[in-house]
């Protein structure tokens, strides 16, 4: 599998939709499980991108959730 760059700004997913979203939080939860089982193994090379990963799910987890409570503050005042 080639290792997708990890890092986007906050303010380029908020451009992207749900689907989107979800598909690259879960890209980057198996990413970040590939990482742990590198571990395991010894043959991890650079550690630094379990924090990498890690802010990354984080950064896609809260752009979800800012979308999410965006529609429920839509439909309130409709």
């Amino acid at each position: 599998m080639a290792e997708q760059k990890t890092r986007q700004a906050a303010s380029q997913l908020r451009q992207l939709g749900a689907a989107d979203l979800q598909k690259q939080a879960a890209q980057a939860r198996q990413q970040l499980w590939n990482l742990h089982a590198k571990r395991r193994t010894g043959s991890l090379q650079q550690p630094h991108e379990f924090r990498a990963v890690r802010r990354q799910v984080a950064r896609l987890l809260t752009v979800l959730n800012e979308q999410a409570a965006s529609a429920r503050q839509e439909r309130r005042t409709a």
